[in-house]
């Protein structure tokens, strides 16, 4: 579950460490031990709270800081290839309206759930704000990405048989593979309006029963 970024932090912990044991064993009756073990457990207590920034409060996903973080990693490197899913909940509105926003929440928190089920193992869950959300996958082809795509389909048909609410959950998405050719701020662009349009033909299918949700 750690970012490529994060290492560095780990990794600093270990050092400091190690460091800390080898001084000791050098400097064997000075008790620099706990000096360094207090500084140790220091450090880890500000990197703890240091993810807490990078993580959305309500659904523990990551949040947006994360997004340019790894966007701006990649743009320096580009030696993956990297594809984005955006995805949208369709009716959330609704669901606050109707059941209040203690179950809009709810609804949030499980759809970010079954987001990290299909897609952790292979990208990062960003929570964009209110009820959109972003998928980065770095090094898998379009047609496993697609596979995926269908394996988040399965499983939120599976929840909304099983889950016993007076309501569904629906999303609208599209996605996209990185092929350099256009800004990556004019990639994600066209990914949400194919997004919203996919939202909108929906709509447009079931237009008068659209607050049966």
């Amino acid at each position: 579950m750690l970012l490529k970024f994060e290492y560095a932090y780990i990794l600093a912990i270990s050092l400091m460490t190690s460091a800390g044991v080898l001084v000791q064993l050098f400097l064997g009756k000075t008790a620099f031990i706990w000096c360094s073990s207090s500084f140790t457990i220091i450090m880890m207590f500000i990197i703890i709270q240091q993810r807490e920034l990078y993580r959305d409060s309500l659904t523990g996903v990551r949040n947006r800081v994360v997004l340019k973080k790894c966007l701006d990693s990649y743009g320096r490197r580009q030696d993956e290839q990297l594809s984005i899913i955006l995805i949208d909940l369709d009716y959330f509105k609704n669901i606050n309206d109707s059941y209040g926003h203690m179950e809009g929440d709810h609804a949030l928190r499980t759809f970010a759930r079954l987001l990290q089920k299909v897609y952790s193992d292979n990208g990062i869950v960003i929570r964009m704000g209110g009820d959109e959300f972003l998928i980065l996958i770095y090094d898998l082809s379009p047609a496993k990405v697609s596979e995926l795509i269908a394996k988040m389909a399965k499983m939120v048909e599976k929840y909304n048989i099983r889950c016993g609410k007076p309501y569904m959950l629906k999303y609208s998405s599209a996605h996209g593979t990185y092929k350099n050719d256009m800004s990556m701020e004019q990639f994600i662009h066209e990914i949400d309006l194919k997004m919203y349009d996919h939202k909108n033909s929906r709509k447009r299918k079931v237009w008068g029963t659209e607050h049966e949700f």
